[in-house]
């Protein structure tokens, strides 16, 4: 007659329950931070080349359309939604963006927080959306040139791909 091991038993249960842990319950990702999405939003500016010189000092606001949703896991879209609703921040920080153009290099290294939305050619953008894994991006970026009839828009997919960032995709965009 076999006699019950109540040691295996206990150690077998251990492991079990150490690996349903492991497997059933993924951790909260880390929040973004602030100085974390300007360093990724530095990294976008530099690997789009998108040229930036002023930008209005007030971040713009992003809602997740429907359509946007579809590009994200529900996890994400939880994990970006926390964002909008909480911003990092609701002003840009002096000395925080990266100037850029390929053509030639400023006198400044960063772009120059404009305080009056009417002055000349001005860039308006919501501060950036991040996934959880830090490979997408959303930014809602308007051009304004102040002279009644020019001026663009929309809200752009970055996603990062090999250690580079792409616009893969825009939504609402529009031009006047």
């Amino acid at each position: 007659m076999k006699v019950f091991n109540f040691k295996s038993l206990f150690i077998g249960s251990i492991c079990l329950l150490i690996g349903l842990q492991i497997t059933g319950c993924k951790p909260a990702p880390k929040p973004v931070t602030e100085e974390e999405a300007y360093a990724l939003l530095n990294e976008v500016i530099i690997d789009d080349t998108l040229v930036m010189t002023e930008v209005y000092y007030r971040f713009a606001g992003l809602a997740l359309s429907d359509e946007m949703k579809k590009e994200f896991t529900p996890e994400e879209v939880e994990f970006m939604e926390a964002q909008i609703r909480k911003p990092l921040a609701k002003e840009l920080k002096p000395r925080t963006i990266s100037w850029f153009h390929k053509n030639y290099k400023p006198d400044q290294d960063f772009v120059k927080p404009v305080y009056e939305a009417d002055s000349g050619f001005v860039t308006h953008m919501s501060f950036p959306i991040i996934s959880p894994d830090r490979k997408k991006m959303l930014i809602h970026w308007t051009n304004d040139c102040n002279c009644m009839l020019g001026g663009s828009g929309s809200d752009n997919l970055y996603v990062k791909k090999n250690d580079r960032w792409k616009l893969v995709k825009s939504f609402n965009g529009w031009i006047s």
